[in-house]
């Protein structure tokens, strides 16, 4: 879990997030190029390179047939979205950053585009909230004014590492070379997220406080658990070499 000192104002340093931004960049290169390299010395290399829309945000895959039965492919996709939402009665600016790394086994039964699929996803996927009321809050059952609480930040990260199960079908794959359409749906489970609430008010240091906000982040928990399966749809176009 990554708690920054800075969240307390909800803002982060640009400088920081460039650079981890750049890190992060750099290793799905690294295993992207790792990948199609690994693949390039298998004897019957056959490769398509293609882009998609997905739940989890645009995203370019790289998908090799193995044989008649069994493809590999791997996945990197990136969106960011902020809105407001009103969660255990309080309403939060939420803005969600989610980077996301696959590697997927597809299955062919049938020798043919349908495929079954099972892998895992690498993630990078965080939420942050700011609750803020000219008037008060319910904090665990007893209210506070907004000028108690003063900005109240909720800080959801959700599983490192996600197992992945789906379906769906990719007209290329059977194919030598030339264009094809993809389309995957499945589920993947990310774990119960892990939650960090501050306040930057005077009452922040409170004891009893602090344990009104615990009762509060078990609240949010309950109202965000729909996090702990999320379903994976792709739709894509891709060229096979």
């Amino acid at each position: 879990m990554r708690v920054h000192e800075n969240q307390l104002q909800n803002k982060k340093d640009p400088t920081k997030i460039e650079v981890m931004l750049s890190i992060k960049l750099k290793t799905i290169v690294f295993i992207l190029s790792t990948f199609t390299i690994t693949l390039a010395q298998a004897e019957d290399f056959n490769f398509s390179l293609g882009t998609q829309i997905t739940t989890l945000g645009p995203g370019i895959e790289v998908h090799s047939r193995v044989n008649d039965y069994f493809g590999m492919r791997t996945n990197v996709s990136y969106f960011t979205f902020s809105h407001e939402d009103k969660i255990d009665d309080i309403n939060y600016d939420l803005d969600l950053d989610m980077l996301n790394l696959s590697i997927i086994l597809d299955l062919h039964p049938f020798k043919n585009s349908f495929h079954l699929s099972g892998g895992i996803y690498f993630n990078n996927n965080e939420i942050l909230g700011e609750g803020s009321s000219s008037l008060s809050f319910d904090i665990g059952g007893t209210n506070y004014s907004g000028s108690e609480i003063g900005t109240l930040n909720a800080n959801v990260e959700l599983g490192d590492l996600s197992p992945y199960v789906g379906f769906g079908w990719n007209t290329s794959a059977q194919k030598e070379s030339g264009w094809g359409f993809v389309l995957n749906a499945g589920l993947m489970f990310t774990g119960s997220p892990d939650v960090v609430m501050t306040a930057n008010g005077p009452i922040a240091s409170n004891p009893i406080f602090k344990l009104n906000l615990d009762k509060e982040k078990a609240e949010f928990e309950k109202d965000i658990h729909k996090f702990e399966f999320y379903p994976v749809v792709n739709l894509g176009l891709n060229y096979r070499f």
